[in-house]
């Protein structure tokens, strides 16, 4: 694994962090991963979700790593899909409150037109945020 990796051009750092993961992975079942399957690996994601409670980063990179074992090292012995990525938390975007925007743009010579701008598609909001008509 670790040739395929340098082959890659893989960073030293994610060299070091995808072989950390592989021999955790490896060593929570006490067998090498080629004598690991998709049930092996399933009930590791569980493992890692459900008792060690890991962060969604440390978990996507213990799948990053799964899938490089398994795609490159062992060519294929189970396939990806078999090796899921978490499900992404979507984030409400920023919405700044008239109030908000009118002090965050006070000191801008041009903050009307930047504001307008900003409120392109509908200009009777961006009037009525910066109080012109």
């Amino acid at each position: 694994m670790l040739e395929d990796l340098q082959i890659r051009h893989y960073s030293p750092t994610t060299i070091r962090l995808y072989l950390y993961a592989v021999k955790a992975f490896a060593k929570h079942f006490g067998k090498p991963p080629d004598q690991l399957g998709a049930e092996h690996i399933r009930r590791y994601q569980l493992f890692l979700t459900k008792e060690k409670k890991v962060s969604t980063s440390t978990y996507v990179l213990m799948v990053c790593a799964l899938r490089f074992v398994y795609t490159h090292t062992l060519h294929g012995k189970v396939t990806i899909e078999r090796i899921p990525f978490p499900r992404r938390k979507r984030k409400l975007p920023l919405i700044l409150s008239r109030d908000e925007v009118k002090v965050k743009t006070a000191h801008l010579p041009n903050r009307h037109v930047l504001i307008a701008r900003s409120f392109s598609q509908n200009r009777t909001d961006a009037s009525s945020l910066i109080g012109t008509s």
